[in-house]
């Protein structure tokens, strides 16, 4: 069973991804044209998620904003000669919102969106595969929302968060190449067998869970000191999510020395399907709290320039454990080395401008900062984490005095070109901890649609 621990070390590192990795941060077609910045601004139905404080702000009575964000994303790894980029598949995180106000001083409002949610996808026989092939995440969250007017300037709100989600990815057991190759031979006795498995996975492990509802909180105070400046703080609480029946499976090399793998995984590591079958993943993973100040100024009437200031409390993150549970009893799969995370707490800054000349028409422009929270000698490629900026633009079309249409494209990329770091894993052969790293580049192209409805 030892062997089979350090099996999994590696995949319970793969589980990170819920982390900074898969932030998503397009939680509005309007206010991605601005960075999505919108604390200290009343942004109708969307405020339920920005600020709950400002909901009731709102002019209208009816408010209700839908859309959704295409995510085109990359990440290139390069370690001397060896280069190697991602083939993701197109993300599309979704957000609803709509809010009542049916007296002055009292709103209630919705929201259903997907605050964590990508898709990061390796060659599965790079040079990486036994960190990660592939890994894919979703969370969404309902969030009912309470907002009540304290006079004429001030408010306050608050909402219940309920999030759940899934998971899948995949591992190669072994790294790929012909240290692996020459180990097979040598532990089978049979020469030539490194030649029928080439630079390839001999076996990789799968993994799919589901994390069961968990509640959290978002408060906030909205102040509107003056016809031409607003503030407003949020905060949003940090919520585990919790796996408690994950499955695993294995997956062998599509060839005549598949069926060959199988068995002598089994003889020599104790692993197969069979066991996996029997059994099932326990883990939880936190995503972090969130404290955010905005600001938001009208020196024109035409004209809105907002910035925001968020503290990402990332060091919730500070170890990941994983549990095997067989029918012979509960084991963990990590080790100290494995389970350190040690995230640390970030700051995100923001900044977006709107221009609108015309009733039925704006512009909008934005740029934001965003620091990594993996510390050196942390960054693995299922994470793979950078200080970044973005930069987006973005308008709105009103083809009735009730509708709009919003449009916004963003721009990501690190800030300093690039990261060159690495992570520690168990070395399935020597049994001791080794590194695995290079110069990582993550990019990504965002695309948002949006409908606004007031009434």
């Amino acid at each position: 069973m030892r062997k089979i621990l350090l099996t999994f070390t590696a995949l319970a590192v793969m589980l990170t991804a819920s982390a900074e990795g898969y932030q998503v941060n397009n939680f509005s077609a309007r206010q991605s044209g601005m960075a999505q910045v919108g604390t200290g601004m009343s942004l109708g139905a969307e405020s339920v998620w920005f600020n709950p404080a400002a909901v009731v702000m709102q002019s209208s009575i009816l408010d209700i904003s839908a859309g959704f964000t295409g995510i085109a994303s990359k990440v290139d790894f390069r370690n001397g000669d060896y280069a190697t980029t991602t083939d993701n598949s197109l993300s599309t995180p979704i957000h609803i919102y709509a809010s009542v106000r049916p007296i002055k001083w009292l709103a209630v409002g919705l929201a259903f969106n997907t605050p964590h949610g990508s898709s990061l996808d390796w060659d599965d026989n790079w040079a990486g595969a036994h960190l990660c092939q592939d890994i894919a995440l979703k969370q969404y969250n309902l969030q009912p929302t309470l907002s009540i007017r304290l006079g004429e300037k001030w408010s306050l709100g608050a909402g219940l968060m309920l999030s759940w989600g899934n998971f899948e990815m995949s591992k190669s057991l072994l790294p790929v190449g012909s240290a692996t190759n020459a180990f097979i031979e040598q532990m089978s006795g049979m020469a030539g067998i490194g030649s029928m498995i080439g630079n390839n996975a001999l076996a990789s492990i799968e993994f799919e869970g589901n994390a069961r509802p968990t509640v959290g909180f978002n408060i906030g105070a909205f102040w509107n000191v003056s016809k031409i400046f607003s503030m407003g703080i949020s905060y949003r609480h940090s919520m585990k999510m919790k796996v408690d029946n994950g499955e695993a499976s294995l997956d062998f090399i599509d060839n005549d020395f598949g069926r060959a793998a199988e068995m002598m995984l089994g003889q020599f590591m104790g692993l197969s399907n069979e066991l996996l079958g029997s059994s099932y993943i326990r883990t939880e993973l936190p995503t972090p709290g969130v404290i955010s100040l905005g600001v938001s100024l009208h020196p024109i009437k035409i004209i809105t320039i907002a910035a925001d200031l968020q503290y990402n409390l990332w060091s919730v993150y500070d170890e990941m454990r994983m549990y095997l549970v067989t029918p012979n009893g509960e084991m963990e799969l990590t080790n100290d080395v494995i389970a350190a995370k040690d995230y640390k707490n970030t700051f995100t800054a923001r900044l977006g401008a709107e221009v609108s000349p015309f009733g039925w028409f704006a512009a909008r422009a934005g740029i934001y900062f965003d620091e990594s929270p993996v510390r050196n000698g942390m960054l693995s490629p299922e994470t793979p984490s950078m200080s970044k900026m973005g930069v987006t633009a973005g308008v709105s079309l009103r083809f009735l005095k009730m509708i709009n249409l919003d449009l916004a494209y963003g721009y990501v990329s690190p800030i300093n070109g690039g990261r060159t770091d690495s992570t520690k894993y168990v070395d399935m052969f020597t049994q001791q901890v080794a590194e695995f790293g290079g110069t990582y580049k993550a990019s990504a192209h965002t695309f948002s649609v949006g409908v606004r409805l007031t009434f």
